[in-house]
């Protein structure tokens, strides 16, 4: 694993140039070894239309893919090239392993060494949610958590005129309060919305919090709303 750590901390050669890639830190990866891999970067280049340059010419389609993610990318800079590779693999037709993830690999400052996310079963929409709950009555019964470039999250429920604002500055906490909200109600599904201009650190610390928080009887949708 350590040899992992100097390979992904991360400095990519290729054609005499050399390109680093920040990783986002995280704290208390549930997952923090991951075998059979081959990797794909995107890394922040300010010389691109959008600040982001996918490189992943070192992909092999029957492995699980660390995705390494430039944090100071925002999620709308990075979400196509994400779901352009979630698509290939999942529209792969010969070589296909269907026991194989997709991660993002992170840097895990609790143990100083890598941890991973897994993305594999997320479907980026790019939308508006609560537009999208409103048209869609298998989704009536679902609660939003909107989380917003400024660290600031709100959870909503559509049916209901209920609304709760969380403190960003207590996420872990008020993540827990928001859970046992949720046990009291008769959904137990929460589905998430980001304001698609939040810093892909940002993205990562929330999806690692939820991780961390998950209700045994709360399922979070797999479908996930970006907004501008």
């Amino acid at each position: 694993m350590r040899k992992l750590l100097i390979l992904f901390l991360l400095v990519y050669m290729s054609c005499d140039n050399e390109r680093i890639v920040q990783l986002p830190e995280i704290e208390n990866a549930t997952i923090t070894q991951v075998n059979d891999v081959s990797a794909a970067y995107i890394f922040y280049d300010e010389t691109q239309a959008d600040s982001s340059l996918l490189n992943r010419k070192n992909l092999i389609s029957t492995t699980n893919w660390l995705v390494n993610v430039d944090k100071r990318l925002l999620l709308y800079q990075v979400v196509d090239d994400i779901t352009f590779l979630q698509n290939k693999k999942r529209n792969a037709t010969v070589h296909k392993n269907e026991k194989a993830r997709n991660y993002f690999t992170c840097n895990d400052i609790s143990i100083k060494n890598l941890g991973f996310l897994d993305f594999t079963d997320v479907y980026y929409k790019q939308t508006d949610a609560a537009h999208n709950l409103r048209e869609n009555e298998n989704y009536n019964n679902h609660w939003i958590l909107t989380c917003y470039t400024n660290k600031a999250f709100a959870l909503h429920y559509p049916n209901e005129d209920f609304e709760l604002t969380i403190d960003p500055n207590e996420l872990t906490t008020s993540l827990n309060v928001v859970t046992d909200v949720i046990d009291l109600q008769k959904s137990k599904q929460i589905l998430l919305q980001f304001e698609d201009a939040i810093a892909f650190q940002n993205y990562i610390t929330i999806k690692n919090t939820l991780q961390q928080t998950k209700h045994p009887d709360l399922t979070i949708v797999s479908e996930e709303y970006l907004f501008h």
